[in-house]
């Protein structure tokens, strides 16, 4: 039973990514010198949210395949060509709409190799396997000589392995499932996911003069900022779908849910020191506590949690930011407020579609959380690097 819903699993797959990415790139970008270095900036950022994207919907949908029937898996498949299109623009963007289009084609093809891959793991065929894997080796060697084509700054050697580390990073995540290595396939997760940001930083370094060191520092900023807090939103979310369908998993993605948390901590402490990081730490585990009060009140049908829950939540987003904004004359409250309360929203509309067995609507949700943890991310790293001058630049 379990080979025939990977199998269908696969052709549903096949099938969405095939109405996908049919759209065309857009324009190449200009500029020289500190306007390519803002370019280079911008674009690296943009390619950190879709790479991050990529990750989350590309393993997500792969362990779903081999750990239980995945009814959104088309959805997800669809969001993948969306993400797919929207890389491929980035692309675009930087080295011209042909450029463009020949990306958005070699990333489908990687994506429908590690289906291949997934399925056949599933279903224990392991020729498939096997194939697919030849298949990603070569698929290596093409993306790299396609990326030093359009990048002549770009070394071949340097996409090769940032490719290879890439998919060998997807295909860990997929065995370690296939082998209910579930702790494993967790770290894997996120650790697909955190590479995806080096990717970003080096095909968008490509592209323009380098910064000067201290906007590369402001840009580093930025970029691990919202590394963390999207890793935070996916994870959440993630942890909170898997208890209320009760997935093995649901522990091992609460342990790495729970290293992130530290890692946000520390960013935190970094600034402000270890008290603030202290402080940080409690209001935002009260606030994991509050989605899980939620969750387990709408499970349980017990009102009265879930409004006591919703009071924290509402709590959550004026503490933390009155305690950021405290920190930081360049912060607004209200603004940061409102931020933290649209992405709380999207939190518990994804428990809440999960829970009425609509995994289309969670899956959105998902992705609209996470997107919206670098509007977050950006505005907390536009102020820190104002407020301390000496050791961040505006990143322009």
């Amino acid at each position: 039973m379990r080979t025939v819903k990977v199998l269908a699993a696969g052709a549903l797959v096949a099938l969405a990514l095939a109405a996908c990415s049919s759209g065309k790139g857009g324009g190449a970008a200009s500029g020289n010198g500190s306007d390519a270095a803002a370019n280079s900036a911008e674009l690296r950022i943009q390619l950190d949210k879709q790479l991050g994207e990529h990750a989350i919907l590309g393993v997500t949908l792969l362990q779903d395949m081999i750990n239980r029937q995945p009814a959104a898996a088309p959805e997800a498949a669809l969001l993948i060509g969306k993400n797919t299109d929207e890389l491929g623009a980035s692309v675009a963007a930087a080295y011209g709409a042909k450029a463009g289009d020949q990306f958005k084609q070699l990333w489908k093809n990687q994506v429908g190799i590690l289906v291949r891959y997934t399925v056949a793991r599933g279903a224990g065929d392991q020729a498939g396997a096997a194939k697919a894997k030849q298949d990603l080796t070569a698929y290596q060697s093409q993306f790299a000589t396609f990326m030093a084509g359009v990048a002549p700054k770009l070394p071949k050697q340097v996409v090769a392995s940032d490719a290879k580390q890439r998919l060998a990073g997807m295909v860990a995540a997929i065995d370690a499932t296939a082998t209910h290595s579930q702790q494993q396939a967790a770290n894997q997760f996120a650790a697909v996911y955190e590479h995806m940001f080096s990717s970003g930083a080096t095909l968008a370094a490509a592209t323009g003069a380098a910064p000067a060191a201290s906007a590369s520092k402001a840009n580093d900023l930025r970029s691990t900022i919202d590394m963390q807090l999207g890793e935070q939103a996916a994870l959440t979310t993630l942890v909170l779908d898997k208890a209320v369908t009760g997935a093995p998993d649901a522990k091992a993605y609460g342990a790495v849910l729970g290293k992130n948390t530290q890692a946000l901590t520390q960013s935190i402490g970094s600034v402000y020191g270890r008290p603030a990081g202290s402080k940080f730490k409690s209001l935002w585990n009260a606030h994991l506590s509050a989605l899980l009060n939620y969750t387990a009140g709408k499970a349980s049908h017990n009102q009265a949690k879930v409004q006591a829950a919703q009071q924290e939540l509402k709590g959550f987003s004026d503490n933390l930011a009155g305690f950021f904004a405290g920190a930081n004359p360049n912060l607004s409250k209200s603004e940061l407020a409102g931020l933290l309360t649209t992405q709380v929203n999207q939190v518990v509309g994804a428990v809440d579609a999960s829970l009425a067995k609509n995994p289309i609507v969670a899956t959105n949700s998902l992705t609209g959380a996470y997107e919206q943890s670098f509007a977050i991310g950006d505005k907390l790293a536009d102020g820190i690097a104002k407020q301390f001058p000496d050791k961040f630049a505006p990143a322009n």
